[in-house]
């Protein structure tokens, strides 16, 4: 995984040379909405789009392109708090969870 530390656009840099050269996932689709899927039913928040790109090796927008799949194709009652800058639960989760 990514440090922490390490900026969103050298992240994904790292993530588009480490696939490039072999080394990537070939589904890092699932494999980044698995990641969210477990942070949400742990903590019931996710950190912002930023921190979750760099920790996932992507960029902040396919952090929130994944958040709008989960919310609009999945039924995750998803909301975002404008003021701690992540987004929250805002009901149960629905039956048929990733």
């Amino acid at each position: 995984m990514a440090q922490i530390n390490m900026s969103t656009r050298a992240a994904t840099f790292a993530s588009k040379r480490n696939r490039a050269a072999g080394l990537g996932d070939t589904r890092p689709t699932f494999r980044r909405l698995g990641v969210i899927v477990g942070k949400l039913r742990r903590d019931l928040c996710l950190p912002s789009s930023a921190r979750l790109g760099v920790e996932l090796e992507c960029s902040y927008k396919t952090i929130q392109r994944d958040i709008n799949l989960l919310r609009d194709f999945f039924g995750y009652p998803l909301e975002y708090d404008a003021r701690k800058y992540h987004y929250k639960l805002a009901g149960p989760l629905p039956k048929a969870v990733l």
